[in-house]
């Protein structure tokens, strides 16, 4: 998995890409806990551009979710097609977003 950035005074959006499954999941993990590092209040994720997920990248999520709001950071997921991978996966996982995060709009 892959995860880039761009970044304005009070927003944070994170692109992830790629795969993020057990294989990689050590990287991704250490790409996210990097990111503590900017001081943007509000994160974005946009997850539209990944394409293999596993119950790995749910407990990564939760995991960066429950730090952040340790920090005070407010997170946001951006609203995905109900038949995207991500969504369709989490699912058939018992995991829905709009029960653990905000899910929104395009803002940046």
């Amino acid at each position: 998995m892959k995860v880039s950035f761009t970044e304005t005074g009070t927003e944070l959006k994170l692109i992830f890409q790629g795969e993020c499954t057990v294989e990689g999941a050590e990287a991704a993990r250490s790409d996210l806990m990097g990111l503590f590092a900017l001081n943007a209040p509000l994160l974005v994720l946009d997850l539209s551009l990944l394409t293999k997920v596993d119950v790995t990248f749910f407990q990564l999520l939760l995991a960066f979710r429950r730090s952040l709001l340790d920090q005070g950071k407010e997170l946001l997921v951006l609203k995905l097609p109900a038949d995207h991978r991500v969504i369709t996966t989490g699912e058939l996982l018992g995991f829905y977003f709009d029960h653990y995060f905000p899910v929104g709009e395009e803002s940046l």
